[in-house]
């Protein structure tokens, strides 16, 4: 018989997620152009992910059967995912005039 319910749990102990953002920009003008150079980043840290406990271990090993084979899916919430994004942007503008 296959198992059809799948289960979901949180760990108890979960934190809430932030996130951190910081930039720096750096502007010059050289004669009629202007250069902005700027660093922008973010972290997110504890994100949620969730991990099925019931799927086999990877390997060369042979199957031997799930956690529990009642359940189909048994999904763990807890922290632990991270994200990243870091810019480098780049500009320049050119003052067209005579005189």
């Amino acid at each position: 018989m296959t198992a059809v319910q799948n289960v979901a749990a949180f760990n108890p102990n979960i934190r809430t997620p932030y996130t951190q953002q910081w930039n720096v920009t750096l502007e010059r003008q050289f004669h009629s152009v202007g250069l902005s150079l700027a660093y922008v980043g973010a972290q997110s840290i504890a994100l949620l992910y969730g991990r099925n406990l019931n799927q086999p271990p990877a390997g060369p090993n042979k199957f031997s059967g799930y956690l529990n084979p009642a359940f189909n899916i048994i999904t763990w919430k807890e922290n632990g995912g991270t994200e990243s994004y870091n810019s480098l942007q780049v500009s320049a503008v050119k003052t067209w005039a005579r005189g």
